[in-house]
């Protein structure tokens, strides 16, 4: 985002550039972070760091999913490698029974589902052999919060439509 405003819009060249640095990685501690760091001096409360935390945590998704506007596959190796995925997966679950017990606060699915799609793309793209079954099935409640589109190709079989490539209709 600093890039594109420092550039412009260069279609591309912002993910490229920052595939190069250790953006991806930064991301990765952010977001496997638990607990709001200490209290520094007066007045900071423990509930209003936690909820800084989060707050923090969905703009490091939204930035992630910006870096991946283009379908750049090199960034989606880089996450796959650089991520910790069985973290994203467990943020987008503390996040669901988070929101299952308040059924209040719609952002915190919102913001589930971030790290779910986010977990869902680079899987897609390269698999998820490092989530552990269970935390598979504790997704299970966004699975049905999306779906597939499938096209049935000339031969009679079903193709499945990702971001990376789309067939041509004729």
């Amino acid at each position: 985002m600093l890039i594109e405003a420092l550039h412009g819009n260069v279609s591309g060249k912002n993910s490229a550039t920052l595939l190069e640095t250790k953006v991806v990685e930064m991301c990765s501690r952010l977001l496997k972070r638990r607990t709001a760091p200490p209290a520094i001096g007066a007045g900071a409360r423990d509930a209003d760091l936690e909820e800084g935390l989060a707050g923090l945590q969905r703009l490091v998704l939204t930035f992630l999913h910006a870096l991946l506007e283009n379908n750049t596959s090199a960034l989606l190796v880089r996450m796959h490698e650089a991520l910790d995925l069985p973290a994203l997966a467990e943020l987008a679950i503390g996040w669901h029974k988070a929101y299952s017990a308040s059924r209040r606060q719609d952002d915190l699915l919102e913001a589930g589902f971030m790290a779910y799609t986010l977990l869902r793309r680079i899987g897609d793209a390269h698999g998820l052999d490092a989530l552990p079954p269970s935390a598979l099935g504790d997704l299970a409640p966004y699975e049905r919060l999306t779906g597939r589109v499938e096209i049935s190709s000339r031969g009679g079989g079903l193709e499945r439509l990702d971001a990376e490539r789309t067939p041509v209709l004729g």
